[in-house]
């Protein structure tokens, strides 16, 4: 007893005691270290950050926002009869290839981009709600490397959180259906044909698409049929009319392969006798070629 004593045994077993302590304190510590450390679950770019070094952090504490860079979503309002012209994928699945099975869409920026800069993106997902405020239907488009990260997207434009964009959709083929400016359209709902007796008819459309410029009909219109596409201010159904230029064609089913053309007729008179008063005004018709032509229209004074 003495001997331990004199070799100061307790002492040096509570220092040993203590230094386990230490140790088991530092290998705790390292392990609470580890778990401090973050790691992105995806592949991603910091968009901001809400604590510096040396912060507390707690439950629910918003340490940074993220955004992934593999894909972007875009969001595309779309009028609810034009999505049965729309390939929508069923679910968010993948073909083969590993690449969206949706429709093709061609993507634009008219500010941020030059004229002839685009991306390609594809038709991901219908949302299964309409639009509250302006009653669409919503489209998710999905935008494979927006930030152009891979080197076969090089020198492609950068797709921006929250840039508004211009989404050009690849609609199903259309079938048995005909092309037609949108100015050709009379009162919403029919167009002026010139008939086989050579006079003015108006022919009810039914249509199945529209854009800004062109119409596509899908009924009421017939390979064959000559649109009067010159200006008929006043002009009533059953009046006799003449294509004084032979230049014009006739239309063509597009399914066929061929292309649309306008009939051009540019002269109308009436052969109704019986009226007294009649006046006579010349007025000028002009097509899209910037040629002028002259005509007579004759119409009750």
């Amino acid at each position: 007893m003495k001997k331990a004593l004199v070799l100061r045994q307790p002492q040096l077993a509570e220092v040993k005691a203590e230094m386990a302590r230490y140790e088991a304190s530092l290998k705790r510590a390292e392990v609470e270290l580890g778990r401090a450390k973050i790691v992105a679950p995806f592949d991603a770019q910091l968009l901001s950050i809400g604590v510096t070094e040396g912060s507390l952090l707690r439950d629910n504490t918003n340490i940074m926002n993220l955004v992934a860079t593999d894909t972007f979503w875009l969001r595309v309002n779309v009028p609810p009869h034009q999505l049965r012209h729309i390939n929508i994928p069923d679910t968010h699945s993948k073909n083969s290839s590993n690449t969206c099975s949706g429709a093709k869409v061609t993507i634009h920026n008219s500010v941020g981009w030059a004229k002839d800069d685009y991306r390609e993106g594809c038709v991901m997902s219908l949302l299964p709600n309409v639009d509250s405020k302006i009653k669409t239907a919503v489209l998710i488009i999905e935008i494979a490397d927006p930030l152009a990260l891979r080197p076969e997207n090089k020198g492609k434009p950068k797709v921006l959180i929250n840039s508004v964009l211009q989404a050009n959709i690849e609609a199903k083929p259309f079938k048995n259906v005909v092309a037609i400016e949108r100015k050709n359209l009379q009162q919403g709902n029919f167009v002026w044909v010139m008939n086989n007796q050579k006079r003015l008819e108006a022919r009810q459309v039914s249509i199945a698409f529209r854009d800004e410029k062109i119409l596509v009909i899908d009924s009421g219109l017939n390979a064959g049929d000559r649109i009067i596409t010159s200006s008929l201010p006043g002009a009533v159904e059953g009046i006799a009319v003449k294509a004084e230029q032979d230049k014009s064609l006739q239309l063509n089913k597009r399914n066929k392969g061929k292309e649309d053309t306008f009939e051009k007729d540019v002269s109308v008179q009436t052969k109704d006798a019986s009226k007294e008063k009649k006046k006579r005004v010349q007025i000028q018709l002009r097509d899209e070629t910037n040629e002028t032509f002259k005509g007579t229209y004759r119409m009750d004074g």
